[in-house]
């Protein structure tokens, strides 16, 4: 199993409502892909329910580097993260 599966097991069973450990089965899941790269759980989807077609490959550099920017509107986050 992938650590991307693995991932998404474990947040659909730490998503499951009568455990009782996420708020509406809400949280987030993150999963390193590479040394660049890491798996991050798409905003909106549920814990329980998701899949692995619900996570976003993200740019660890590119990523990091909005850390530096304040006060972004969404379209320039968005343009920054494309």
């Amino acid at each position: 199993m992938s650590l991307l599966s693995e991932a998404r097991a474990l947040a659909n069973w730490l998503g499951e409502a009568e455990r009782d450990l996420a708020i509406l089965a809400e949280g987030n899941v993150s999963v390193g892909a590479s040394g660049e790269s890491f798996w991050l759980k798409a905003s909106g989807s549920s814990l329980w329910s998701m899949t692995e077609s619900d996570f976003v490959l993200m740019d660890t550099a590119r990523t990091l580097s909005l850390l530096d920017a304040e006060n972004l509107a969404d379209d320039e986050l968005k343009r920054l993260l494309h």
